[in-house]
């Protein structure tokens, strides 16, 4: 004698003692308010339908028009290279009067390595906000207080510098820094 769901009267397994798989998790899932996948009955957030495997198999027209890769080298090729005037020089947000390669030319030189090296050597290697020490060679920057851009009698001045961890530089340089700590108000 076969056993049959008492829901959706479907074969069920010879263990169960009334439903299907099926009916039984959305059994328990209406009993426990969970949220269980739709395609393989795996718990999932509450907002979502399918769990990320399944969401990821039925991803709609890009599951079933995959890009070739001839198509995609096309699209790279227009767009890399191409200008961008209105992102360009003066026109950029971020925009600081064209110091970058005289900047770069600056650490690069025998003195601008010695004074990095000055800085990190009193501030003991460490983050002067958060204490992190260093980790890798790029994991701690020395931050200018008054900016390296508009004051070129401080850009080698030991005092107007400090030494930060990436993520504390960051966030000096963000609108959470609302107190303007380690920014010349100026």
């Amino acid at each position: 004698m076969k056993k049959i769901c008492e829901v959706c009267g479907k074969p069920r397994d010879r263990y169960s003692k009334r439903l299907c798989k099926e009916c039984q998790l959305a059994e328990i899932s209406a009993a426990r308010k969970i949220w269980l996948c739709i395609d393989c009955g795996v718990e999932v957030s509450r907002r979502s339908k399918r769990c990320g495997e399944c969401n990821r198999k039925n991803m709609g027209s890009r599951a079933r028009y995959p890009r070739t890769e001839a198509h995609k080298k096309l699209m790279s090729d227009v767009t890399t290279g191409r200008p961008r005037p209105w992102q360009a020089g003066e026109k950029h947000h971020n925009y600081k009067g064209g110091t970058s390669p005289e900047r770069q030319r600056m650490y690069v030189s025998g003195e601008g390595k010695a004074f990095l090296r000055n800085i990190y050597k009193r501030d003991n290697y460490h983050c002067q906000m958060c204490g992190a020490p260093k980790r890798d060679p790029k994991s701690l920057h020395v931050h200018h207080i008054a900016s390296w851009a508009e004051n070129k009698a401080l850009r080698f001045d030991e005092k107007n510098v400090i030494t930060l961890c990436r993520s504390c530089h960051q966030w000096v340089h963000s609108n959470q820094n609302t107190g303007s700590i380690y920014v010349d108000p100026s």
